[in-house]
């Protein structure tokens, strides 16, 4: 759940696969690319069920960390 409010809550990254652009982007592996796989074999593989996959884009570092506290503090609230 808090995985999810992170996503729901950042302003610059996107919640979203691949589009093959140049912005970040973030996703729940246990939705999309590791859906398919029973949750010990997550457990395994070391993929938490709130884990966030985060593919970074050409936007200012100091922006996305300033989103990603802003997302972190929404999502722990």
């Amino acid at each position: 759940d808090a995985s999810r409010r992170f996503l729901r809550a950042t302003r610059i990254a996107l919640d979203a696969p691949s589009f093959g652009g140049v912005g970040t982007l973030l996703s729940l592996p246990l939705f999309l690319s590791h859906a398919s796989l029973s949750e010990a074999e997550r457990r395994a593989a070391g993929i938490p069920a709130g884990l966030v996959r985060v593919s970074v884009g050409i936007e200012d570092p100091l922006d996305l960390e300033a989103d990603f506290l802003q997302a972190l503090a929404a999502a722990s609230a």
